[in-house]
């Protein structure tokens, strides 16, 4: 009988340690995904308020209900950004953002100088003939 007891205390005690996960703590890594543009972002949230962070790349934050504020910005590019809503996770014990996010940055047209701007213009005129 002593036997049967220690097993099943062995049994409980190793179930518990495996629920180490559970109530994960304050905070939560989350990856930016900037399609392999490499960006400076801000994040942010009322629980943590700003964090700067390189992209892509993981961040940590505080976890919280109220949504994360990501904005994204690279030299030659639009800047790009998402708010990210948290949702309710009983198994982490509480609100969670998604463990990845995705921000579209758009490659900027940029104007040409006044030397490729007499370059084309030359180019055009002697190829209309």
């Amino acid at each position: 009988m002593t036997v049967i007891k220690s097993g099943v205390a062995l049994a409980a005690a190793g179930l518990l340690a495996g629920c180490g996960t559970f109530g994960a703590g304050p905070q939560q890594a989350v990856y930016i995904n900037t399609g392999g543009v490499q960006a400076s972002c801000v994040v942010q949230s009322k629980a943590m308020g700003k964090i700067r962070s390189k992209a892509p790349g993981q961040v940590a934050v505080r976890r919280s209900p109220d949504p994360l504020r990501i904005s994204c910005f690279a030299e030659g590019y639009k800047g790009g950004g998402a708010v990210v809503p948290s949702k309710f996770d009983a198994l982490a014990g509480g609100n969670r953002y998604p463990d990845r996010v995705r921000i579209v940055l758009t490659k900027v047209d940029t104007a040409p100088t006044e030397e490729e701007f007499e370059k084309r213009k030359r180019t055009k005129f002697s190829t209309d003939g």
